[in-house]
């Protein structure tokens, strides 16, 4: 079931390059020059992680020149 989610955007270096928030299907798109990224939850204006709605690890994802990166992330809302 699609979950609607705000994610930060982390560099190579661990620098925070941005955070975008998925639509209500849970797609998203963003555009990043080629190179290596991290995602991870967040709420904006706010801290990243454990305190943040939802569970998501950190997901790993490389970004290649003149495509499109597909990335699909899972989060476990806690609802059941």
């Amino acid at each position: 079931m699609p979950y609607q989610a705000v994610l930060w955007v982390r560099n190579g270096s661990g620098a925070l390059v941005g955070y975008f928030e998925t639509d209500s299907e849970g797609r998203f798109f963003l555009m990043l020059p080629p190179g290596p990224y991290t995602v991870e939850p967040g709420v904006p204006g706010g801290a990243t992680g454990s305190s943040s709605p939802g569970r998501l690890r950190t997901v790993g994802v490389t970004v290649v020149e003149a495509s499109i990166t597909p990335l699909r992330v899972a989060i476990d809302t806690g609802i059941r």
